[in-house]
C-alpha cells in the first residue's frame, strides 16, 4: 500500500511503529503518526503546531494510557483512525495534483480527523485545514502559522470556477460574494450562484487550489469550488 509513498513518508510509518512501541500500545494511532512525522521533519511541530518537538512529545506521552511494553520488532497494525488518515493523505495528494504521497499529505490527513491532537492544536492556533492546504499548495516547503496568516491578510485576486456535483460549470453572479481576500473559501461555506437570472444558494463541498509558487503573491490564484445546491 506504500508504493506511492516517498522515502520520507515511508520513514514516517516506520517511526510511527517505533513510537507505538515506545508508548507501550499495541497499535499505531494518529498520535504515533504525528510523532513519526516530527521525527522525520521537526518543522511540522515548530512551524505548524507552534510547539517544540520535546513539548509535543511530553504532551502526547502524558495523554497516552500505556498497556504494556511492546517490543520494537513487533509489526504493529494501524488503528481505524490512522487508516483513515492514510486514506486522507492519498486524497490530499490527488487534490494537489502531486504524483507521490509525502509528509505534507500525511500531515493534512491528520488534520482532517478532528479528534486528533494535530487537528485540535491547529484549531487552537486559529487555523483551518483549508488555510494550511493553500499554504502548502503555494509553497511546497510550507509556511509557519504566522506567515500564513499574513499571507491571507493580503489583498489577492482569485479566479473562481464553480462546478456542481456532476462536474458541470455554473454561471457566477457578478456581485455574489466570491472574492475572498482576508481568508480562503472554506468547505461548508454558503455562496450564491446565478441560475436562469436568479440567485440560488449553494454550499461548498470541496475546494481545489492551483497556485504557482513563483510570483505567488502577485499572480491571481485559481480555485475550483465544487458545490451542492441548498434545499429551499
Amino acid at each position: 500500500m506504500f508504493e506511492r509513498y516517498t522515502e520520507k513518508a515511508r520513514r514516517v510509518i516506520f517511526f510511527a511503529r517505533y513510537e507505538a512501541s515506545a508508548l507501550g500500545i499495541e497499535y499505531i494511532n494518529p498520535d504515533c503518526l504525528l510523532l513519526g512525522l516530527v521525527r522525520e521533519s521537526g518543522e511540522i511541530s515548530t512551524k505548524w503546531l507552534e510547539l517544540p518537538a520535546t513539548d509535543l512529545r511530553r504532551i502526547i506521552e502524558s495523554q497516552t494510557m500505556r498497556v504494556k511494553h511492546v517490543a520494537t520488532s513487533v509489526d504493529l497494525p494501524l488503528d481505524t483512525v490512522a487508516k483513515r488518515v492514510l486514506d486522507h493523505a492519498a486524497d490530499e495528494c490527488e487534490r494537489l495534483a502531486h504524483k507521490h504521497i509525502d509528509t505534507k499529505h500525511l500531515f493534512l490527513g491528520l488534520l482532517r480527523e478532528p479528534d486528533t491532537f494535530a487537528a485540535r492544536r491547529i484549531k487552537d492556533c486559529g487555523m483551518t485545514v483549508e488555510e494550511i492546504r493553500v499554504a502548502i499548495a503555494q509553497d511546497s516547503s510550507g509556511r509557519g502559522l504566522k506567515e500564513t496568516r499574513r499571507y491571507h491578510s493580503m489583498q489577492r485576486e482569485l479566479k473562481v470556477k464553480v462546478l456542481n456535483e456532476s462536474g458541470d460549470e455554473l454561471a457566477i453572479e457578478e456581485f455574489a460574494p466570491l472574492q475572498w481576500t482576508a481568508r480562503p473559501p472554506a468547505i461548508g461555506e454558503a455562496i450564491l450562484v446565478k441560475e436562469a437570472g436568479a440567485l440560488e444558494p449553494y454550499r461548498i463541498i470541496d475546494v481545489v487550489w492551483n497556485i504557482e509558487a513563483e510570483n505567488a503573491v502577485s499572480q491571481p490564484a485559481e480555485v475550483v469550488l465544487k458545490v451542492r445546491k441548498e434545499q429551499s
